[in-house]
């Protein structure tokens, strides 16, 4: 009897611990970037999740206790700690023993860039990355290499560096010892003691924590798999709205954000009929740097306009990218589907404020610095209504200026001035304009030499946009000129 269990004892050893022993390796150097996962998924939860979470589930307190909280990361620690290692090794199995510590730690740094730039996002703009955003930032980043830097910051770099050698130098350990290259020095052994430890105890915990009575939220989800749906834009709500009518959509939407149904107003319904107008877009302006509400002591031209003008103090962007924020501005749809839209060959008017003013035989024009060479914002202006863009092509060179800052200033100041002339030529024909004024001396990021006395962030932004402030001066003065200040429409 102890003769057949001890032939038993010595298959099961013999089968599967080697393989056991892979998916503890494995896990090794999973370890990196699971940390940097959970420690990605506490920031967004203690930025706003757990407080989102307990008023969507009818709790008091801001969280639900230590353990409450930790129930969170339940489906990540399972997912990380125990499906990633054995994912891994399902994966490479096939391939010869030399290649497999190399393929896991391939794939597991791959993974560690997704996370990282899914921090840069979401500490950007709020959400995870998706195709089209990464796209677009490759494509930016190309158009401006100088401000990369800003965006990520040496600390930003030194970090993703470490996670990534930390992953290679679990992958060595790993390597070796599948293709027991070495004897295990006692630092190797500690390590991978620790990692089988770690695993252990993580995928325990994942599993009671899963246990826990609370109802889940979707914060509960993986970031992991939460980031890939971001990443490929499945993300429920098109199936969640596609069979509603646009009377339950809107009713839904008034509900959502605690709107009365709209209503035409009399005291402003048609009241501005057969005025000009002119979009003066303040890009990246927040509110924390310029509140148009608060004092404006130092912005003598907006005190002037604000006391003859509507001031919607809780007007937010729908979107904290420029070419989706601006779609929606003139169209006024939600940007979900503009990318799609703009990808489609054939020619379309999208409906808004400017193909109105089209029809009526306005003069709508656009002025900014650059089409933008990836994201085509002139066609999206084409469909939205435009009938001319004037563009600062080839006057975009930074060896003109002795500054960047001089170099937008002059730019934008050329494109400005070009508007000016417009305006002044419509007006002596008595021609009715819609002019879209697009300064980029504003754009993010507003790096610490970007103006002389440097100062904070919102410092900063208050400056810059004081800078064109003043270019707002000038065509209340040309307007005052011709006599068309009250028949304007500032916006």
């Amino acid at each position: 009897m102890n003769s057949i269990l001890a032939r038993v004892r010595s298959g099961l050893q013999i089968r599967y611990l080697p393989v056991l022993n892979n998916i503890f390796l494995f896990s090794l150097v999973c370890m990196p970037t699971a940390l940097a996962v959970l420690v990605f998924k506490l920031g967004i939860l203690n930025g706003g999740g757990f407080l989102v979470s307990a008023r969507n589930l009818g709790f008091t307190a801001r969280d639900f206790g230590f353990i409450g909280n930790s129930s969170f990361f339940a489906s990540d620690l399972v997912l990380l700690f125990l499906v990633a290692p054995i994912a891994l090794f399902l994966i490479t199995r096939w391939l010869p023993a030399k290649l497999r510590a190399v393929a896991a730690t391939t794939l597991t740094v791959i993974c560690a860039i997704f996370v990282y730039a899914n921090m840069l996002s979401m500490g950007n703009i709020g959400r995870y990355l998706s195709a089209d955003l990464l796209q677009d930032s490759i494509a930016w980043g190309v158009e401006n290499p100088e401000q990369i830097r800003a965006y990520i910051g040496v600390g930003g770099a030194l970090k993703l560096a470490m996670l990534v050698l930390i992953t290679c130098w679990a992958g060595i350990i790993a390597h070796r010892m599948i293709t027991k290259q070495q004897s295990l020095r006692r630092l190797t052994r500690s390590v991978h003691a620790a990692s089988v430890t770690t695993t252990i105890v993580a995928g325990i915990l994942g599993v009671l924590l899963w246990m826990y009575p609370l109802k889940t939220t979707p914060y509960h989800e993986p970031l992991l798999i939460s980031a890939a749906r971001g990443f490929f834009g499945n993300t429920g709500v098109d199936a969640q709205f596609s069979m509603s009518s646009m009377g339950e959509l809107s009713k839904e939407f008034s509900r959502m954000t605690s709107t009365p149904d709209y209503q035409r107003d009399k005291r402003y319904f048609a009241k501005a009929a057969n005025f000009d107008i002119v979009y003066f877009i303040f890009e990246t302006g927040p509110h924390r740097s310029l509140s148009i509400e608060g004092n404006l002591d130092d912005f003598p031209n907006l005190r002037e306009l604000r006391e003859h003008s509507l001031v919607p103090v809780k007007h937010f962007s729908t979107y904290p990218y420029t070419s989706d924020a601006l779609f929606s501005m003139f169209s006024s749809w939600y940007p979900v589907f503009r990318r799609d839209l703009m990808r489609t060959r054939e020619a379309r008017n999208i409906p808004g404020l400017l193909q109105q003013l089209a029809l009526k035989n306005y003069s709508v024009a656009l002025y900014s610095t650059g089409r933008g060479r990836f994201d085509p914002d002139d066609r999206m202006f084409d469909m939205l209504g435009t009938t001319q863009q004037f563009y600062a092509e080839g006057r975009d060179q930074a060896s003109h200026y002795d500054t960047e800052l001089e170099r937008k200033v002059a730019i934008d100041k050329y494109i400005f001035t070009e508007m000016l002339r417009n305006i002044d030529e419509w007006t002596n024909a008595k021609r009715r304009y819609a002019a879209i004024f697009l300064p980029q001396i504003g754009h993010g990021p507003w790096t610490s030499d970007a103006l002389p006395e440097g100062g904070t962030v919102p410092q900063r932004g208050r400056a810059l946009m004081k800078l064109q402030e003043v270019w707002l001066g000038e065509l209340i003065t040309l307007l005052k000129k011709k006599g068309t200040l009250d028949k304007t429409l500032i916006v």
